[in-house]
Parts: structure tokens; C-alpha cells; sequence
């Protein structure tokens, strides 16, 4: 499945998972789709993962990509305990 045809399924469905090998842009797409999702209909964006760093890849992604498409980063926020994890993610606690 190319990266647009997921973006497109992303968009027409409520509840989507995204899986793949490592390479295959599964966290650009994921993106991509969130911030555009939440511009286009003002509704929060849920991304679960299974892992500490997938979520953290996820969010240093929105991080540079929201602000190019309309999001303010003050939008984004990042559940996990206070202090826990990288540093440079604590400011989206």
C-alpha cells in the first residue's frame, strides 16, 4: 500500500492501525495524517503505540512537521510520566 492511499484510509476512518517494516514511512504518513486531520476538523488526534519509542519518534515528527501545516506546537502533548524519557520531549508533558 503506497503512503497516499494509507494517508486517504487514515482520513476515512474513525479507527486506523498503521504496520509495516522499518523504512516503509509508516511515521511520516502517520504524521501527516494526524496534524491534517486536526487543521481540516479542530478535533484532537489520539496516536497510540506500543512502545515508548515509537511514540516519541511519532512525536519529534509532529514537532517538525506540525507548524508547517498550521498547528501550533503549544497543541501538542505527549502522555507520559512527568520527567520520564528524553529530555527535549518534557516540555510536551
Amino acid at each position: 500500500m503506497t503512503q497516499v492511499r494509507a494517508a486517504c484510509l487514515l482520513r476515512d476512518n474513525l479507527l486506523s492501525i498503521i504496520e509495516g517494516p522499518p523504512g516503509t514511512g509508516k511515521t511520516a504518513t502517520l504524521a501527516a495524517a494526524a496534524v491534517s486531520w486536526r487543521v481540516a476538523t479542530g478535533t484532537p488526534v489520539l496516536i497510540c503505540t506500543y512502545s515508548h519509542v515509537a511514540a516519541e519518534t511519532v512525536l519529534r515528527r509532529l514537532i517538525t512537521l506540525a507548524p508547517t501545516l498550521g498547528l501550533p506546537k503549544h497543541q501538542l502533548a505527549y502522555l507520559r510520566d512527568h520527567e520520564s524519557g528524553p529530555a527535549d520531549l518534557w516540555p510536551y508533558h
